[in-house]
């Protein structure tokens, strides 16, 4: 779906500064929040190929590569909770805002979305700021992303 959108829609996305993302961030940020709690310095975290690719735009049959900050501002995802409920986030990489759309907001109590959210909001601020070093003017901060619903 995301590739559909971006050879529908790609030279809006690079106007706009954002891009579309398949589940894959999502999952490996999932995926390794183990891991991170774990991690006692942070910003030593191994966030592997996979993200660092994420974040540097290398997608395949994508071009050109839109790379964090540089050139994208906004990062659509989609997420799955529980295998069985799906929202897509609106992930502000300056305003470190992630926005939670959600069609079924019955569907999950706020302290479900605030347990799964909050790791997300964590693991961002250290992500963006391992990856995106190259074009930080200043340091990025670490303080967890804000999200809303």
């Amino acid at each position: 779906m995301a590739m559909l959108m971006w050879h529908k829609n790609g030279e809006q996305m690079i106007t706009n500064r954002c891009i579309v993302l398949d589940m894959m961030l999502t999952h490996l940020l999932t995926k390794r929040v183990g891991d991170f709690k774990k991690c006692i310095n942070k910003n030593g975290f191994k966030w592997g190929k996979l993200l660092s690719d994420i974040a540097n735009g290398v997608h395949i049959n994508r071009e050109p590569n839109m790379k964090w900050l540089k050139d994208v501002d906004v990062v659509y995802a989609p997420m799955n909770w529980k295998s069985e409920h799906w929202v897509a986030l609106g992930i502000n990489l300056n305003e470190r805002l992630i926005t939670v759309y959600d069609a079924l907001i019955s569907h999950t109590r706020e302290s479900a979305v605030k347990a799964r959210m909050t790791p997300i909001c964590e693991m961002m601020s250290y992500l963006v700021r391992a990856m995106c070093q190259d074009v930080l003017i200043s340091p990025y901060s670490v303080e967890p992303f804000e999200y809303v619903r």
